[in-house]
C-alpha cells in the first residue's frame, strides 16, 4: 500500500518512522508532506495509508472517509520542539513568540506543556 508519510528522510522522520525502520517496515511513500494536518485529504478515498496522531484523528468528521486502527507497534511519542540561535535569546519579539507558542500547547494538550 502507498503511505502518506511525513518529513520523510535519512535525516528527516517521525519517531514511529524510526520504530517501523527498526521493524524492519519500509512503507512505499507516495506523498510526502510537511504537516499532519494535510494527510486525512490525501489518504481519504484511496488506497493510500498513514500514521496520525490521535488527538487529530479524534477532530475529524465521521464522514471525511479515513478510518483509524491502532498500529501493531508502539509508535511512541512525538514531541514538538523549538529551536532558535541564541542571539534572538533576549529578543523581545521572540520572547512574545515563544511565549505565546508555549501557552497555545499548554491549552492544547491541558497543562502539560513545558516552558522555554
Amino acid at each position: 500500500m502507498p503511505w502518506v508519510v511525513s518529513y520523510h528522510g535519512p535525516t528527516a522522520s517521525t519517531p514511529a518512522a524510526r520504530q517501523m525502520r527498526m521493524l524492519g517496515i519500509e512503507p512505499r511513500v507516495q506523498v510526502v508532506v510537511e504537516s499532519f494536518l494535510v494527510v486525512p485529504t490525501l489518504v481519504a478515498g484511496s488506497d493510500r495509508i498513514a500514521l496520525l496522531q490521535r488527538r487529530l484523528i479524534d477532530l475529524l468528521p465521521l464522514n471525511v472517509g479515513v478510518r483509524a486502527l491502532t498500529p501493531p507497534f508502539d509508535a511512541g511519542p512525538l514531541i514538538e520542539a523549538m529551536w532558535w540561535h541564541p542571539v534572538y535569546d533576549d529578543d523581545p519579539e521572540h520572547i512574545y513568540l515563544r511565549d505565546v507558542l508555549v501557552r497555545a500547547a499548554h491549552q492544547a494538550i491541558g497543562g502539560a506543556a513545558e516552558g522555554v
